[in-house]
């Protein structure tokens, strides 16, 4: 998901997320102003039966109350309507078919001592009920036994069906709500179409600056440290520019600084070991005078040792310029069998002396690859001599080319087999790593060991041609590396 879109997203979700709160808000006010609208109606109508009963009292006929109990039962959902007095006794009542309320004295106590007008809910006959008990001025007679007369309080006694009033009261409060809550929509939606085109332009320039990032590590990455983000901005993304293009700086100071180091140290190196290696060759053929036996092999080692240390000084000067980009790779079609004659002959004499036989006879003399010739050698001597180094006496380096492996036709394969020490399976990864050892087969190596660039420079050099290099290898059988190569046509271009 790109940046944009998770922009987009988050904005989006918060302007969603406020009217999604303000519309719940709406509706719980909205239900909140409902419910109190239907008390207030409730209370009001109940005021006005209170006034009807004690007008039917003074009348002594409550059966005045009927047409009132009747409407409202009809139109305000009334569950039951009763005259009692404090001790309980019903004057009288009309109720719903199937409805019977429970006494509540309490309601009538508190009704007549305090004259107060409890409100209280309860279930009763399969129905939710809504009570008010409202006291009335008008008081009753009653009579004790032979003792005489007295009066007592009297409540009025109304139930409704709290189901319908809800149903209502959530009818009003969706009505009342509609249009605010239509209102709300049309901005949400509104501000959801701002909020996707801010965060589209919001997001636009951070896409554009971070693209010029990702070039310009691509671009390091591929060894051009002159690279650079030109950016305006004065944010995180800016400060983030700013220190992208210092680092490609200081990586360009020390890649000067790690060429001039390198160019004086290999000076320094060659300089004496040319000489070395000159005055060993002079004391082998006599100018000097005469040597023994004994003298001559210790020069004999002398000059392979300063031979095998200048090679290890051009391994790191190779590959060094290799990862800097500046070993140029100018592929052409080659003769396979002249360049592996010219990258092992150098290594023939010492695999007589070693013991081991050198076979490049699968080589064919008229086949061509398409590679830089310089290149290819070095590859090819790297693998030679990689090889010769872990066989022992008596056994075999071979070379062989194939086209078309594993159903790959567009490859060229030139592989170098040994019948030496091998490779443990699970060290196959790493041994192309620069500065890799096997320690399994350290003690198996019959020449000394270098710094262990060999394999790496192989990689690379395979990698700048555009092909690869893998190995197979199980430890005591062996091993067999295999060098691919693109096929290409003489018309295409050279790499840098």
């Amino acid at each position: 998901m790109t940046i944009r879109m998770r922009l987009a997203l988050l904005i989006c979700g918060l302007v969603a997320f406020s009217f999604a709160l303000s519309a719940a808000i709406l509706a719980w006010s909205a239900r909140r102003a409902s419910d109190a609208q239907v008390e207030s109606r409730l209370t009001a109508f109940n005021e006005e039966l209170a006034a009807s009963a004690e007008h039917a009292i003074a009348a002594r006929n409550l059966s005045l109350l009927a047409p009132s109990a009747r409407t409202a039962m009809m139109e305000r959902g009334m569950l039951f309507l009763s005259v009692s007095r404090a001790d309980g006794g019903t004057l009288w009542r009309a109720a719903r078919a199937g409805f019977s309320e429970p006494l509540n004295e309490e309601g009538v106590r508190l009704a007549l001592a305090a004259g107060r007008r409890p409100k209280s809910s309860y279930e009763s006959s399969g129905a939710s009920a809504w009570e008010w008990v409202i006291p009335l001025q008008a008081r009753i007679e009653t009579r004790k036994g032979t003792l005489g007369a007295d009066t007592t309080g009297v409540v009025l006694r109304a139930g409704y069906d709290a189901a319908q009033l809800r149903r209502e009261a959530s009818a009003a409060a969706a009505q009342a709500a509609g249009p605010a809550l239509k209102n709300l929509l049309l901005a949400a939606l509104a501000c959801l179409a701002l909020g996707f085109a801010g965060a589209a332009r919001l997001s636009a320039g951070f896409t554009r600056t971070i693209r010029k990032l990702l070039t310009g590590v691509q671009a390091v990455g591929e060894g051009h440290l002159s690279a650079r983000v030109q950016t305006s901005r004065a944010d995180e993304l800016g400060e983030l520019s700013g220190e992208f293009n210092a680092m490609s700086q200081r990586l360009k100071e020390l890649e000067h600084l790690k060429e001039s180091f390198l160019l004086t140290i290999t000076h320094d190196l060659n300089n004496p070991l040319s000489a070395v290696t000159g005055y060993a060759e002079l004391l082998r053929s006599g100018t000097y005078g005469p040597v023994t036996e004994k003298q001559a092999a210790a020069v004999d080692r002398i000059s392979e040792g300063g031979h095998r240390l200048a090679e290890s000084i051009d391994n790191i000067l190779d590959l060094t310029r290799i990862e800097a980009g500046k070993m140029p790779v100018a592929p052409q079609e080659l003769h396979l069998g002249t360049v592996v004659q010219t990258a092992i002959g150098p290594l023939e004499a010492k695999a007589r002396e070693l013991g081991v036989v050198f076979d490049a006879s699968a080589i064919p003399d008229d086949d061509a690859v398409w590679a830089d010739e310089r290149a290819l050698q070095r590859l090819l001597s790297n693998l030679a001599w990689n090889a010769l180094r872990y066989t022992p006496k008596g056994g075999r380096v071979s070379l062989s080319f194939r086209r078309g492996p594993a159903g790959t036709p567009g490859e060229d394969v030139v592989v170098v087999e040994d019948t030496g020490a091998g490779i443990p399976k699970d060290r196959l990864s790493r041994i192309f790593e620069k500065f890799s050892r096997i320690e399994e087969t350290a003690g198996a190596a019959r020449l000394p060991s270098g710094p262990g660039l060999g394999l790496a420079i192989c990689k690379r050099i395979a990698e700048r041609h555009g092909g690869r290099i893998w190995a197979e290898s199980e430890l005591g059988r062996g091993s067999a590396f295999f060098v691919s190569l693109p096929r290409n046509s003489p018309g295409s271009s050279a790499r840098p």
